[in-house]
């Protein structure tokens, strides 16, 4: 078994999106193997890796503010009961609202050399690992940064993207359309140096490879169910739960869906709940 050295803005956890995708597909590792460095003010809830590394924004900003002066960055978490946010700040909700300024900033302040604090760089090597394996995002430096670290150690590095943030992209504004222009540069470029590429579906799978030249391998997270759950409640319906979000027509495939299985659920006498 390899030691694989995870690189995603989330972290792993056993409910939130992109950190549960890992979670799951990693769950046959033994943890002892597995590391995690992300980005995002966040703590993991699973024990999924021996180790987790937390790099923010704010740890950069302070270490370039100060010229560099500053040895480390970032730091060792430990997984906790449950996910925990650092909570919105005036800085957050401003970016929440001007989402393009907050891919240009985090993009500008990791293109400089802060994020190779000496603390990380000691983490990484104490590690060791053999593989790089990155969940890509709309931004460009998570790319970067794994490209820089596999190629520093002669690692292969393997790349998952589980949404399309570039092909259909509708950019309203220059500074969207600059950032879009330089992801689609970043992708071409690590693209090229990566060795396995992983989509979400086959059809990104065919659309990617048209436009990068490159195989993509459609990958899909599934959950394991337990042979004991049931979709009947007490009163003797069906009730199914989707967990996610409304947007790029899901609702509507959700609908198809449920008019798709009505009439068997009809058919079997019992109704139906989503």
């Amino acid at each position: 078994m390899k030691r694989v050295l995870i690189i995603s803005h989330n972290a792993m956890s056993s409910r939130a999106n992109n950190g549960k995708t890992l979670a799951s597909l990693f769950r046959s590792w033994s943890p002892s193997h597995v590391r995690q460095l992300f980005f995002n003010p966040e703590t993991p809830d699973t024990p999924a890796a021996a180790s987790f590394f937390r790099l923010t924004d704010h740890e950069i900003a302070k270490r370039v503010l100060c010229c560099m002066r500053r040895e480390n960055a970032g730091e060792t978490v430990a997984p906790t009961s449950s996910a925990v946010s650092s909570g919105t700040s005036v800085q957050a909700r401003f970016f929440q609202r001007h989402p393009s300024m907050k891919v240009f900033v985090r993009d500008l302040l990791f293109s400089t050399k802060a994020w190779r604090s000496k603390n990380l760089l000691a983490w990484i090597d104490e590690f060791e690992p053999e593989r790089i394996f990155l969940l890509g995002g709309d931004t460009c430096f998570p790319f970067r940064i794994a490209a820089r670290i596999a190629a520093d150690r002669n690692i292969p590095l393997d790349v998952y993207l589980t949404d399309d943030y570039l092909l259909n992209a509708v950019p309203k504004s220059l500074l969207s359309k600059f950032n879009l222009r330089r992801l689609r540069n970043t992708y071409q470029e690590v693209f090229e140096r990566t060795r396995h590429l992983f989509v979400i579906g086959t059809a990104m799978a065919d659309a990617y490879r048209e436009q990068f030249g490159r195989d993509f391998i459609p990958i899909m997270h599934a959950p394991v169910m337990p042979d004991s759950m049931s979709l009947r409640t007490s009163s003797g319906g069906l009730e199914a739960v989707y967990i996610g979000g409304l947007h790029l027509g899901r609702a509507n495939a959700l609908m198809s869906l449920a008019r798709l299985i009505a009439p068997a659920v009809r058919d079997a006498g019992a109704s139906l709940t989503i």
